[in-house]
């Protein structure tokens, strides 16, 4: 997965690597593969959010949750500072949620200096893209640094 890149490039240093499911069962499938590749027990390195059941801990890295969840979560918390990346994984299955969630994420200012790095992908031939005003992956494209940026104070 996707998730398992994020961390073992060190994103899971500056947070959590979030990655929402458009469904509950999906969530808590690919949170119990995951931890098992890993060697984890689920809900320690490896949890998932669901509505009504939320099987993480302190110690959690990756995180799989509905787009319910995380919706909820950026009502108490905007900036959704405690994520390093969040990937919306299935977001072509598009629901009210999804649609919310991209409009809020447009919106999250960009990380801290130390770790801001502008990922674009090759130019699509014609293609409408989604554009973010920091690193916004897409699973399944390739990606390649186009340049680092700062934010300024």
């Amino acid at each position: 997965m996707h998730t398992q890149y994020m961390h073992e490039e060190g994103y899971t240093t500056f947070g959590v690597v979030g990655c929402t499911q458009p469904r509950r069962v999906a969530a808590m499938s690919v949170a119990k593969r995951v931890s098992e590749e890993m060697n984890t027990e689920l809900g320690s390195k490896v949890g998932y959010a669901i509505r009504f059941e939320d099987c993480t801990s302190p110690d959690t890295l990756i995180k799989y949750m509905t787009d319910g969840i995380l919706l909820r979560e950026t009502l108490q918390e905007p900036d959704l500072d405690g994520y390093s990346v969040v990937i919306m994984d299935e977001a072509h299955e598009r629901s009210l949620n999804t649609d919310v969630l991209f409009g809020i994420l447009k919106k999250v200012p960009p990380p801290p200096p130390n770790n801001a790095k502008r990922l674009a992908p090759p130019p699509p031939p014609a293609r409408v893209r989604f554009v973010a005003p920091h690193p916004t992956f897409a699973p399944g494209r390739r990606w390649w640094l186009a340049g680092v940026t700062f934010a300024s104070s």
